[in-house]
This record gives C-alpha cells, structure tokens and sequence, in this order.
C-alpha cells in the first residue's frame, strides 16, 4: 500500500483527501454507502477518485439546489390535496370502496408525503409489448388536437424513433403543441439532429442535465421516467422506451419482455403535473399558476372506476416516496406477491420486507432476465439470489430479457412504473410509477405474470450453491460495489 501511495502524484492525494472529507462530512450517505466509498478510495485510490467523481452527487450541490425550481405548480395544488386529506380524515369510509379501501392507509401516505392525489375515474389497458404499446400510442398521438407531452430516459435514432418523430413533427406543423424532454445520458448514441425536423416544425425539445462533458458521462441524476401525455386527457408510463430494441430486434436481447400502461382519466393530470415540473426546471419557463392548470389539466370527470395514485421520487425528494411505496405493498400481501424486475439489487429494508412476508405464510415469487444487458449488475442481483431462496422466496429467471417493472400484492393492488427494485432506482434517478387499487386490473397482470412464469427457469438452491468460484466472486465484488451507485 506504500509502494501505491508513493507513486501516486500529490494532485490525486489532495483529490482523494478532498473526496474523502465530502465522503464523510458532507454528503452524508448511508453508513454502508459511507463505508463503501471510504475502502474504494483508501484500496484504489486513483481509481478510487476518479469513480467519485464520475459517479458521486457533490458535484451535483449546486444543481440539487436548483431543483425547487420544478415547484411551481406545486402550491397551486396544495389546496387540492389539503382537501382531499381532509375528506379522508373526516369521512374515509365514503372516500374509496373496494380493493382501494384495504389500502387506505397507503393512499394517506402517499398524499402526506409525496403529494400523490387519489383519482378513482380511471379506464387502464395493459400493454404487454413494445408493438401493442407504440401501436396504441401512435394512433393517440395521431390523433392529438392541442398538446402532446414526451418524455423518456432513451429515444433511439432508428426506426422506431424517426417513426414518432415523423409523427410528432406532422402534429406540430398543424399547430399542436409539441414538448420533448430526453436524457443526455440515455441517449448519448443519439444526435441532436434526430430532432432538428421536429424543432423546425415548432416543437419544442430540450436534453435532460446536459451541462458540460463531465455531467453528460456521470450515471447518477438521471431522468428515468417514460411519460406521454395527450391533450391533457391520454396518458402513458411504463418500462418501454423509444427505440427497435424494445420490439426484440436486438437478437442478443431476445425474446424482450416488457409491460406498459395506458391511463384515461383524472390520474393524468399528475402525469401533467410531473412533466411540467421537469419542464419548468430545464427551461425556466414562467407561467401563471392557474394559466398552468387551465392549459394542461382537464377538470372532466371521467368514465373510468378504476383507483390510481401516480408517485414519483427523485434526487429533488425529501424522501424515497416510490421505495416507501413498495415496501407498504410488500407488508400489505396477505396470500401472494409477484414481482418483476431487470435488477434486483435491494436494500436492507426490501429484503427484510420480502423475508417478513414469505414467512408469514406469503407467496413471494421474483422474476429477473436470464439474459442480461449489463453484466455487472446483473452479477450483483445474482449475489441476492442465494440469500432469498434461503429465506424461501421463489426466484425465477425468464428465457430472455426482462424489462418489466411491476408489483402485485394479493391480486388487489400493484404497481407498474419506471422504478426498478435496486438502489439506483429509489434513490439516484427521477422515477415516476402508477399505483393502482383495482382488483380486476391487479388479477389481470397477475395472470401476465404466471404467464411469463412458463417462459422462465426456476432457480433451485441446492444446484444454485454449486456455482463455480469464479462466478461467486464476481457477484462479491459487484455486490460490494453496489451502494457506490
């Protein structure tokens, strides 16, 4: 170790004593997270720095800052949401009957906590592919007669992408209002002239943190939501980005599995909301509160009866709002809860939840991609595996890539969304899910997931033990890596 700092130049070590102290003292991570850092640094402390500084939140204190600017709107609906807890304290057995009733204490906290209003007018259609998703979406968007709102984590330059652009760029030159927000890290395979026609059509695009070369390559702060909104009425959310791949195109990716959602109903104008937020922070746009809502929200009441709540959590929340949302309905589950997840690298508070509930007489069944598209992470959701077979959850492996992101407990309630069940999704990313209090659109995906289960492997304890060596040591590393992220 000597020998290392010896041949170390004096601006890395002030470097790595300055790492070190925000470490420590200013960004306050959580010890296991602290502790992680602290040995990366001291064992390779070159390489050591250089992940800190690509892959830390210190460089981001000026922009965390910056993020109450995405409040706007958010005192305009104060008074919306102090009502509707208000109607529930007062009157909560007339507030929501059937599944959503059993789940009223959930619904309060995410009011209380995450501003998430509760809208029970909803008709949701599940999506089950890319094809059926961007198949339903287009047609909407075709369709669009004042505003269309985009936004999403990637949007490939290929078929798929020029298709919705094309599209896109048509509805702006008939006057719609065209708004587009992608990640600069997402799409750093995209060219900005991807949407030089959409622009010169008179839709509006803009890149997600693009600030300087270092934020472009860092993988934290990033925008991970998949939001269309359409005419203030339509909305969609899901794990389905924009781009070929998604339609399983990429063969080493294939058979892809994803899962999508379409909303009608009053749960859009949170989906608006989220957007706007987002908007306002890119662009620093001013505009009137009320003109906002007049704009963008639709005050109809809608056809539908099925009970939403959309939650979203980021590096701008004051608490882990979506994780916080997971783990209620994890501790709801009575019978059953089926998960499924690209990466599952929990937290202590996850794993304990799922251990709870498998011993309190719970089916807990995961299901994870047997074919990977990062292999460290899928290295470190390996090291997990072992841990929850032990404690008797029941972990799947699908014959293909797995993409879906979904949570059902009991058949009653669950959730699709944006987050996946690993630590960078409740804690580094801007994550946006629907969570859904309806019975038959709970059994529904229910049943798409013991479907799935006949294209998936189960993982068995005994002959999963015998792993080579080689293999439980690259789970070991990337697993002690993972609270770095």
């Amino acid at each position: 170790m000597i020998d290392i700092w010896q041949h170390i130049p004096v601006f890395f070590i002030i470097l790595h004593i300055i790492s070190l102290i925000f470490v420590i003292f200013k960004e306050r991570k959580r010890p296991v997270s602290t502790i992680s850092w602290v040995l990366t640094l001291t064992v390779l402390p070159v390489l050591g720095v250089l992940l800190y500084i690509f892959l830390s939140t210190a460089r981001y204190i000026n922009i965390k800052r910056k993020f109450s600017k995405k409040k706007l709107y958010d005192d305009a609906l104060r008074q919306i949401i102090q009502s509707q807890l208000e109607n529930i304290e007062h009157s909560s057995e007339d507030f929501c009957s059937g599944a959503s009733a059993n789940y009223l204490d959930m619904i309060k906290m995410n009011i209380k906590t995450g501003d998430s209003l509760y809208t029970d007018d909803n008709s949701l259609t599940l999506l089950k592919s890319a094809q059926e998703k961007y198949d339903e979406m287009f047609k909407d968007i075709k369709n669009a007669k004042k505003t269309i709102n985009v936004m999403y984590y990637i949007f490939r330059n290929d078929n798929t992408g020029n298709k919705l652009i094309d599209l896109l760029t048509e509805k702006a030159k008939e006057g719609v209002e065209v708004r587009l927000i992608y990640d600069s890290f997402g799409n750093l395979k995209t060219p900005a002239k991807t949407f030089n026609r959409l622009k010169e059509a008179g839709g509006q695009v803009i890149r997600f943190l693009p600030q300087g070369f270092l934020n472009i390559l860092r993988v934290n702060y990033r925008n991970h939501r998949k939001i269309v909104v359409i005419d203030g009425e339509i909305g969609y959310i899901g794990g389905i980005n924009i781009g070929d791949e998604y339609l399983g195109l990429d063969k080493t990716k294939s058979p892809w599995r994803d899962t999508h959602l379409k909303i009608v109903g009053s749960a859009i104008s949170s989906l608006q909301l989220q957007f706007l937020m987002d908007w306002q922070y890119l662009i620093d746009e001013k505009m009137d509160e009320q003109e906002a809502i007049a704009k963008f929200f639709s005050v109809r009441k809608f056809c539908g009866d099925s009970p939403v709540q959309i939650v979203s959590s980021g590096p701008d929340s004051p608490s882990q709002q979506i994780k916080y949302s997971f783990v209620k309905l994890i501790s709801k589950a009575e019978k059953t809860l089926y998960v499924q997840t690209p990466y599952l690298i929990p937290d202590d508070t996850i794993i304990d939840g799922l251990k709870i509930a498998v011993n309190s007489g719970v089916d807990v069944r995961i299901m994870i991609p047997g074919v990977p598209d990062k292999k460290f992470v899928y290295y470190a959701t390996l090291s997990y595996v072992e841990e929850l077979l032990l404690s008797g959850v029941k972990v799947y492996r699908y014959d293909g890539f797995l993409h879906s992101k979904m949570l059902v407990s009991d058949g009653t309630a669950c959730t699709l969304g944006t987050t996946n069940m690993d630590l960078r999704g409740f804690n580094l990313a801007f994550e946006i899910n629907a969570f859904i209090y309806d019975s038959d659109f709970s059994k529904a995906c229910e049943e798409m997931f013991l479907n799935d289960i006949k294209s998936c492997s189960e993982f068995e304890l005994e002959s999963f033990k015998k792993r080579s060596l080689w293999l439980k040591f690259k789970e070991s590393i990337f697993r002690l890596l993972s609270p770095l992220m």
